[in-house]
Formats: C-alpha cells, sequence, structure tokens
C-alpha cells in the first residue's frame, strides 16, 4: 500500500519534468530514420544529403553522419526558429577538424554573416585559443563556442574537442545573460549585450550558408533542438541524464 502510494506521488512529478522539456520546444531533429522535424512546428529540411548511421548505442540509423565535405541539412526559415529568447542544444561527436579558411566547424548557423541580428550558432574553434587568430588551424585546442549576433560564450581553456568523442552542448540566450554547458555541466556564463533579433535566412546544420566559410562539420550528430526559451540548468541536467540513458 505503500508503495503504490509513493507511487502515486512520484507519478506527476515524472510527467511535470517530461512536459518541461518539451516546453517551448520550435525544432528537434534526433535522426531516427530521416531528418525530419519531431517538434510541433514542422521545420523539416528542404535539403539533406547526409547519411544515416549508429547512434552512441549502436542503435542503426538512427544519426546523422556528415563527411565533412559537401554534406549538410538545410531547413527553411520559419518565425518559430525567430525567437526572443533561445536554448540550441547538440548531442555529437566530432570525427575531424575544417581546414579551410578561418577553420571554425559548425554544427549549427542561422545567418550568412554571424554579427547580424538574429544570426545564432554553436561551433568549435581554435580561435577562442588563439585569442581570435581564427587562421590559426590548431586541431589540439578547439573550444565549443555558442553565439547570438557575434556576442557568445566560449569554454574553458582546458576543455578541448576530442574527436570520437560524444558531447551534449547546449547554448542559452535570455534577456540577462548567456551560458554554454559541456555534458551537463555549466562551463561560460555572460552578461548579454544584444537582442537576439530577426533574419529571413535559412537554418543550417554541418555547415555555414557561406560560400567564403562553410565551416564544414566532419562528423556524427544524433539530437538536435531549439527552444524559444532558455532552460534551467536542472532541466539541462535532467537532459543530459536522459540522453545517457541507453536505448
Amino acid at each position: 500500500m505503500i508503495r503504490f502510494l509513493l507511487i502515486l506521488l512520484l507519478t506527476p512529478t515524472i510527467a511535470s519534468a517530461q512536459s518541461n522539456l518539451a516546453s517551448g520546444l520550435v525544432a528537434h531533429y534526433t535522426f531516427n530514420g530521416n531528418a525530419n522535424d519531431e517538434s510541433s512546428k514542422n521545420n523539416n529540411p528542404i535539403f539533406n544529403n547526409t547519411i544515416l548511421t549508429e547512434d552512441r548505442f549502436g542503435n542503426k540509423n538512427a544519426a546523422a553522419y556528415f563527411n565533412g565535405k559537401n554534406s549538410y541539412i538545410q531547413i527553411k526559415n520559419s518565425s518559430s526558429l525567430c525567437p526572443d529568447e533561445i536554448t540550441l542544444v547538440a548531442l555529437i561527436k566530432p570525427m575531424g577538424f575544417y581546414n579551410g579558411l578561418c577553420y571554425n566547424n559548425s554544427i549549427l548557423e542561422k545567418g550568412a554573416k554571424d554579427y547580424l541580428p538574429g544570426c545564432y550558432s554553436l561551433r568549435y574553434t581554435a580561435g577562442e585559443y588563439t585569442n581570435g587568430d581564427c587562421h590559426d588551424g590548431d586541431s589540439a585546442h578547439q573550444n565549443f563556442v555558442g553565439m547570438v549576433a557575434a556576442n557568445g560564450g566560449k569554454t574553458s581553456s582546458d576543455i578541448f574537442v576530442k574527436p570520437g568523442t560524444w558531447y551534449l552542448v547546449v547554448y542559452t540566450y535570455g534577456k540577462q545573460s548567456s551560458k554554454l554547458y559541456i555534458d551537463g555541466e555549466m562551463i561560460t556564463s555572460f552578461v548579454t549585450k544584444n537582442k537576439i533579433g530577426k533574419n529571413k535566412d535559412d537554418l543550417f546544420l554541418g555547415r555555414k550558408d557561406n560560400a567564403q566559410y562553410p565551416y564544414w562539420f566532419n562528423g556524427v550528430m544524433d539530437e538536435i533542438r531549439i527552444y524559444n526559451r532558455t532552460l534551467s540548468a536542472d532541466e539541462i541536467t535532467e537532459l543530459y541524464e536522459e540522453l545517457n540513458k541507453k536505448q
């Protein structure tokens, strides 16, 4: 009888947690059999030449492979992809580094020129380690970076991207602060300086929409989410734990 009462008491808490992680979700790509958006906003790709591959648990056709040369996904712009606050989520396994001009590696980007309003991105780059010199292709010192209209957050200098390793990267940008989390742990927090703003550019996964600076991503993506709100630290911890449960 006591056990039954405990289950009844815990059930609303579990349901509430699940509901919170779904609240504000405007794009959700799990790559389970396809690259369609699993949120209610129908932000489906208009171009996709990636290949389905195994996820971190060995499940077949459950993640997307980007070859670092010409594979990418393009999602048409929509009002839901232009929020006033944002959380970007990416569960990825980098497998190499971009060697073209400026050496950045693009996980997701909205905006061909990242200093203009409405632009946001997740990347990893050696530019943070080299004090802004993005022309240094130092593959041993690549840091994750989340950015909104050139106002961003970076990792601490002792956290560097290792090829073949899975990472959960989460970047939040609200009215007062922007925060970057790696594997559920907050790495940096900055005071926000600009509003996100709006633009009409499409969203790209695996590259930047710029012929001169494409920033090709080489690796695997298993989970991409975009929220129109900032997730709390507790929610990000919960998300990390949820995504690490073997499926």
